[in-house]
């Protein structure tokens, strides 16, 4: 019998899981076929938000932390669509996710400690980009100043 996923918001561990799972990897394909500059995604509480970012930032995303996305896909909607090949966009841009809603201090100060922690991890996460070839020297200094 599968699980019920309440709370899980991560979707790798959702597909991994044996969890029950309704499948909106379609929505990948509307997103990419509108071509809008901004989407703008606003539902109510506990209607699937963070996990619906989670499925994007898997779905664009080469890797999320250390794990490989590419395999992730091939059994939902979103691969059996026979027109457009919509997989070809899987794995093909680094993806910054950045979630507030783990965020719930009770001052201003440490709110703003909480938003540097999440700033830096993204940094921490992102660090394969000083391999690459597209930072210059100064944005590579920079990079390690805000790592830190």
């Amino acid at each position: 019998m599968k699980k019920v996923p309440v709370g899980v918001d991560n979707f790798a561990k959702l597909i991994k899981g044996d969890y029950l799972f309704c499948d909106k990897t379609l929505m990948i394909k509307d997103l990419l076929n509108k071509g809008d500059e901004v989407t703008l995604i606003t539902r109510p509480r506990r209607w699937g938000k963070s996990l619906n970012m989670s499925m994007l930032q898997h779905f664009f995303s080469p890797k999320v932390g250390l794990e490989e996305t590419k395999d992730l896909f091939k059994e939902l909607n979103i691969a059996k669509i026979e027109q457009g090949n919509y997989l070809q966009y899987q794995g093909q841009n680094p993806v910054i996710f950045v979630s507030f809603k783990d965020v719930r201090e009770s001052t201003f100060e440490q709110t703003i400690r909480q938003f540097s922690a999440l700033i830096k991890n993204l940094y921490r996460e992102h660090q394969y980009l000083l391999d690459s070839t597209q930072l210059s020297t100064k944005d590579k200094e920079q990079f390690n100043k805000l790592a830190l």
